[in-house]
């Protein structure tokens, strides 16, 4: 996460809880007294068991959404990579939907 931030037109996510990023975010904040824009999938327990694909995918469109940056860099949490999502082609389904949904 901390590569990525400083880039006005790219967004960092973290993909898992939010706990995952909570610690980062906090000492970012203390350090340059601003808030960050990093952002989380927000898995819950049931995300922990059966993955955290929708939860990406809505991450993506909610980004987008939002912030329109240029650049989404989704990097994976312990969580995630535990129970093995495949960021590929989760990030493809959700280019898909939003390519689906704006024509």
């Amino acid at each position: 996460m901390l590569c990525f931030i400083g880039d006005s037109q790219l967004l960092p996510q973290s993909h898992g809880s939010q706990g995952c990023c909570a610690y980062h975010r906090s000492t970012l904040t203390r350090h340059y007294k601003e808030q960050g824009t990093e952002r989380h999938s927000s898995f819950t327990e049931g995300a922990a068991v059966f993955g955290g694909q929708s939860n990406l995918v809505q991450a993506i469109d909610n980004i987008f959404t939002v912030y329109n940056p240029d650049i989404i860099a989704v990097h994976t949490t312990c969580l995630s990579e535990t129970i093995g999502d495949d960021i590929p082609q989760i990030i493809g389904q959700g280019q898909r939907g939003r390519e689906n949904s704006s024509g």
